[in-house]
């Protein structure tokens, strides 16, 4: 199971990098046009390596302060209210930003009106695919019933076949594969 979804991992990491910068941002616009008009506070991610940019969206949701980031604290991800993406926000060890305690709020989830997902690829029954650490499935364990998720990536990273799924895979409510 470990060494099939390695495989499935590496095969659409390098899928992503073979994405045309056009297409990528076709994919961000269209982003930020389907969300760019929820309210709430929305629990978003800072794009790591090749995933959907996120920055444009997550600059209007700071402004507007309803912006909510992770942060990875021992194995979970504890979300943080972020107003400035430029002075709240430090790299941790594997290079994604992340808030910065001493400047942002931590908040509960049951604050969060939506939670982006992100992945590096999702099946048609909403399983993903991450880097296997297993913290957003740990997340989505726990998660509020009225906290909308959303799976997050490009339309090229649906796996058409069910991903392998172990005990503790969570599924999204809602792809957004753009």
């Amino acid at each position: 199971m470990v060494n099939q979804k390695a495989k499935l991992r590496s095969s659409f990491l390098l899928k992503r990098l073979q994405i045309p910068k056009h297409r990528q941002q076709e994919a961000q616009d269209r982003f930020l046009e389907f969300f760019c008009e929820e309210e709430g506070v929305v629990g978003s991610f800072a794009s790591f390596r090749n995933e959907i940019n996120t920055f444009k969206l997550n600059h209007l949701l700071a402004n507007s302060k309803r912006l909510a980031l992770p942060k990875i604290e021992g194995n979970k991800l504890n979300y943080y209210l972020v107003r400035s993406l430029k002075d709240d926000l430090e790299l941790n060890r594997w290079g994604l930003y992340e808030p910065i305690p001493k400047k942002s709020l931590m908040i509960p989830l049951e604050a969060i009106s939506l939670l982006f997902v992100p992945g590096i690829a999702f099946d048609k029954n909403h399983f993903r695919l991450g880097y296997g650490k297993g913290f957003y499935d740990r997340l989505l364990q726990h998660k509020p019933c009225q906290l909308k998720t959303f799976g997050i990536s490009y339309r090229e990273c649906l796996f058409e076949a069910a991903l392998p799924i172990c005990e503790h895979d969570r599924p999204v409510e809602t792809l957004a594969l753009f």
